[in-house]
């Protein structure tokens, strides 16, 4: 088995070619409890992208409901670090855009701090900071204090390692420090909670403040993931004038 296979497998990677064959990639990365998001679930986006850019899609290492034992947000910095690396194996000239969704969003954020050769992030419903708007009972932070080995996120067990990675490994503080520079798109919903649409406010300000080329649009019907009917609409129509 080959290290083509080795990561294809691992992380049930899935890749929807570009029409026009060219060195364009996008990789979509999946939000807290879910898994490789479906061509079909972005559809009306990824028709449109898909003829300029191959879209690549994975699930995140122990999302097949053992999140419990992943140890660190770090391990899914890490496995879209092996796509990349997997990406560029097959194509050296391969041109890197990532589109982050929830708290995939928080994992390319991270890896853009390692690898500053990313075109471009796109940040969908993103998440940057720990803030209590999370469905979890006052928020990380207060989970972490219960010092209990597994609790529960937004209805799903985590292991306090995991927790205590979030609250070390905030994007937010990697922003502030300087270490992040690569030119983001940032999308919210309007109807998403005001503490996702605080995250996109700070970001963006931090990011201009250090000459970072950002923009942000609030998609107005747009729910969390900015996938329903109407918001997808006016999220591609944005985004495909500026990609």
């Amino acid at each position: 088995m080959g290290f083509s296979d080795d990561v294809t497998l691992k992380y049930d990677v899935v890749v929807h070619p570009s029409k026009s064959k060219g060195d364009k990639y996008l990789i979509v990365c999946h939000g807290f409890g879910d898994a490789r998001i479906e061509f079909e679930e972005y559809e009306f986006l990824f028709s449109e992208l898909v003829n300029d850019y191959s879209i690549v899609s994975f699930t995140f290492s122990k999302c097949d409901k053992k999140i419990y034992k992943v140890n660190s947000i770090l391990e899914w910095v890490n496995n879209l670090e092996d796509v990349v690396s997997w990406i560029k194996s097959m194509n050296s000239k391969a041109r890197i855009t990532l589109f982050g969704i929830s708290m995939g969003a928080w994992v390319t954020t991270l890896y853009c701090c390692r690898n500053t050769s990313v075109c471009k992030n796109i940040c969908v419903g993103p998440v940057f900071t720990l803030h209590t708007g999370m469905k979890s009972s006052g928020g990380v932070a207060l989970l972490f204090a219960q010092n209990k080995q597994l609790i529960e996120l937004n209805g799903i067990l985590v292991n306090r390692n995991f927790l205590e990675s979030l609250i070390n490994n905030q994007p937010i503080n990697q922003i502030i420090q300087g270490k992040y520079i690569t030119p983001t798109i940032m999308y919210v919903g309007g109807l998403d909670n005001i503490y996702r649409k605080t995250d996109v406010i700070m970001v963006e300000s931090l990011l201009k403040e250090r000459e970072v080329e950002c923009a942000s649009k609030v998609i107005r019907t747009g729910r969390h993931f900015i996938n329903n009917v109407g918001a997808i609409e006016e999220l591609t129509q944005h985004l495909k004038c500026i990609i």
